[in-house]
């Protein structure tokens, strides 16, 4: 796992803050379970290579002045209006142990028969799913696949399979996926299923 190397910093003015910005840091709050929220600062190049590395929920190792390295989480992510640079980060420190609720990619996998043949399209309007767990527990992200998907199909949150240690907060009603029927296309038969339905229909 990445560590990020940051230094403790007195609580100062935003013309402060924004010294440091120029100056190639970036300001940092860090959630603490002793000491409370403390302000910190990180190299800005630092954490932009950190976060490269980081796939799925935002966890990683922060080391302040010479302590030894913690776990942390992402908390906020403040980003300024017009450019869209991230000016400000709040973490939060984290044991394996310690239950959390965070947001987790969806991904799909797979193509249904129907999208295929430009029967259908298919519509995937989550790209995340909010859950909660012990951080141990925690997966990178959410499988769903697709592709035995039919024609006007969907698979919504009460679909997915069982994560050990995990409970999905959204609705188990909220569409993950769906496929809808192109117009002016007929029903799509899966020529697959063709032979098991006539030896049914005899």
């Amino acid at each position: 796992m990445a560590t990020l190397q940051v230094e403790s910093r007195e609580k100062s003015s935003s013309a402060v803050a924004r010294r440091l910005r120029r100056e190639g840091s970036l300001p940092m709050a860090l959630i603490s379970k002793k000491e409370g929220t403390k302000t910190i600062v990180a190299e800005r190049t630092s954490v932009r290579e950190v976060l490269s590395t980081l796939t799925g929920i935002a966890i990683f190792d922060m080391k302040i002045d010479a302590d030894a390295p913690t776990k942390v989480i992402m908390k906020d992510v403040q980003r300024d209006p017009v450019s869209r640079e991230v000016i400000h980060l709040t973490v939060m420190e984290i044991t394996d142990e310690d239950v959390v609720k965070v947001n987790i990619p969806v991904v799909v996998e797979g193509t249904p028969k129907a999208v295929t043949k430009r029967a259908a399209t298919l519509m995937v309007p989550m790209n995340e799913v909010s859950i909660q767990a012990k951080v141990k527990d925690l997966p990178e992200s959410v499988l769903v696949d697709v592709s035995k998907m039919k024609q006007n199909d969907k698979i919504v949150v009460s679909d997915l399979r069982a994560y050990e240690g995990v409970t999905f907060l959204n609705s188990p009603n909220t569409v993950l996926a769906a496929t809808k029927q192109l117009r002016g296309m007929v029903d799509f038969v899966d020529e697959e299923d063709t032979p098991a339905e006539a030896a049914a229909a005899e």
